[in-house]
This record gives C-alpha cells, structure tokens and sequence, in this order.
C-alpha cells in the first residue's frame, strides 16, 4: 500500500471513529443538579433521567447550601456555597479536593451565581452581606483574590443573582432587586447600561444565559424566558414545556445537543423537547451542569487505534 493511500485511510479512519465516539460522548455525558437543602451535587443520566447518585457527598467537604456548579478550564467542579466559599472538586469522581476561594476572601460574603469570564479567571457575584452588591475576581489557577471588577452598587447594581460574559464580551449581571440586567464593560467593569430594564421584565431577574447572540432572562416569579438580541434588544418571551406557572427559574444550561435545561423553583428541570419535565425532584434544584467530554483523550486514542489497525494491515 502506497504512503499516500495509508495517510489517506488515517484520515478517513480517524473522521469516522471521531463521529462515532461524539455520538456515543453526547449520549454519555450526565447532568448535575446542585441539591442546596441537601448540601451535595446531584447526578443523572443525561438520556433517561435515571439518577444516579450523589457526585458530590452531602457535606463533602464541609459543604453548605450549593448554589451554583460550573465546571472550570481544567476539568475541575467548582461549587459556590451560599455563604460565601467555593469548593473545588475532581471532575471526575466528585472527591472533595480543597477550597479554591475560603471564607471572606476579597470581602466575599453570600454567593448565588459564578462564572469564568474569556480570560479563565472566576467571577463571582456577591448578592449580599458585608461584600455588599459587587462582583469579585479570583485567580481562576489559584483562587487568589485579584479586586472587584464591578464595585459595590456600581449602576445601582442590587442583589446580583447571575452574570455571564456576553459575545461583545461585556459583563451582563442579573440583578434580582434591580429587576432588571446590567451590562458593564468586561475589561475595566464599567456600568454601561441597563440592558434588560425592568420595564422590559418585570419581576426578579433570575438566571442568564448566551446561546450565540441571544440574551436568555428568567425571573423569580413565573415560567416566562425572554430572550434579547445584544444589538436589536429584545425578541420574544416563551415558556419550556412541562414548566409550572408559579414558579420562577433559578439557572438555564444549553445541552449539548443544543437544547435547553432549566431549573425550577417547582422542584423540577424542564427541557425545550418533550418528554418534559425531564427531573421531577424531591428538592428545589439550585443550579444544574452538564458533565464535560474528554475530547482531547478521546482523540489521541483514536489516532493511536487507527495507526495500530493500518500498520498490522500492511503487514
């Protein structure tokens, strides 16, 4: 067999066997849900629902009211306790590996919402106490404390529940006593404007969330998701199949199937597909987090299967 129809057979070898273990990784993949009366992170099957235990031990740790999970740039867990620490855990077996962020770190006092912005660092919104209505910047390698990128009550900023970085790469925070969301520049935290203003939306702002350029806003009150155009401002308002009327949205994730998840206040996580809902839990579900795919593991041992079939072939 000639150099150039081996190469040729890697390839078209590996493409395939890359397709393959994509589907089988999606299918794979399981959801957590932050369980914050129970102290500990939840896991099911991200096919059928079925639970699966706890990932994270009730407690581990010394664990207390989990109020958002999120996965960092390196595999790790990251689970932000109400009262102000963030823990972190392997992210493959849930084992409790130390606290990223301790107790009153950069004044940190109560947490609900986190995320790591384009440059990997940890963002962390305080919603209240000592650190007051701000959001903070922890070394996203050591948890070290680095300043406060939007100052305490900058723009009239007021409980802020969630934050996410948006494609323009501003800062859009959720403030939930503002009923509104506030847009600050992602460098230097400036207060820019209210991007979602409370005329627009009406009660508590809840949970955010980017899908492409789209602005995704649920609230504390009800079942309504508006979504909004980071240039255009604001399209629609929709409500998730199997999701209850009465009770307010505390986090959306996008599957990676590219559908969306939310978690109710109702004790259950609804879905954009039906069935729906696709949890109905024993407990109100806090924050939810789809597991990650080892893509690069996954891809060094497909090359290495392929190469070893074609060399045994040409023997």
């Amino acid at each position: 067999m000639s150099k150039f129809r081996i190469v040729l057979s890697v390839v078209v070898m590996v493409l395939v066997l890359a397709g393959l273990a994509s589907l089988a990784n999606a299918a794979a993949q399981d959801l957590l849900v932050a369980n914050e009366a129970g102290n500990a992170v939840m896991r099911y099957d991200g096919v059928t629902g079925a639970s699966l235990g706890a990932f994270v031990a009730a407690g581990s740790g010394g664990l207390s009211s989990p109020e958002d999970i999120k996965f960092g740039p390196d595999g790790s867990l990251y689970v932000a306790g109400y009262f102000g620490t963030v823990k972190k855990y392997n992210g493959s077996t849930g084992a409790y590996i130390g606290d990223f962020v301790t107790s009153g770190s950069g004044g940190v006092s109560n947490i609900i919402g986190m995320t790591f912005g384009p440059d990997n660092n940890l963002y962390i919104a305080n919603f209240a106490g000592t650190g007051g209505s701000s959001v903070k910047k922890y070394n996203g390698s050591t948890g070290a404390y680095m300043g406060d990128l939007v100052t305490n009550g900058s723009g009239g900023l007021a409980n802020p529940r969630d934050l996410k970085f948006g494609p323009d790469g501003k800062l859009y925070v959720a403030g939930l006593s503002n009923y509104a969301v506030k847009r600050y520049d992602g460098t230097t935290g400036a207060y820019i404007d209210d991007f979602v203003p409370a005329s627009y939306l009406g009660q508590q702002a809840a949970a955010v969330l980017f899908r492409g350029n789209v602005l995704y806003v649920s609230n504390m009150a009800n079942n309504d998701i508006q979504r909004y155009d980071v240039t255009t401002g604001y399209v629609d308002t929709f409500t998730l199949p199997g999701s209850y009327a009465g009770a307010g949205t505390y986090d959306m994730i996008e599957s990676p199937d590219g559908r969306l998840y939310a978690a109710e206040a109702a004790a259950r996580v609804t879905r954009s597909i039906l069935p729906s809902p696709f949890l109905s839990l024993g407990y109100v579900p806090s924050a939810i987090a789809w597991t990650p795919v080892p893509e690069p593991m996954t891809m060094s041992l497909l090359v290495s299967g392929a190469v070893m079939m074609l060399l045994r072939r040409r023997k």
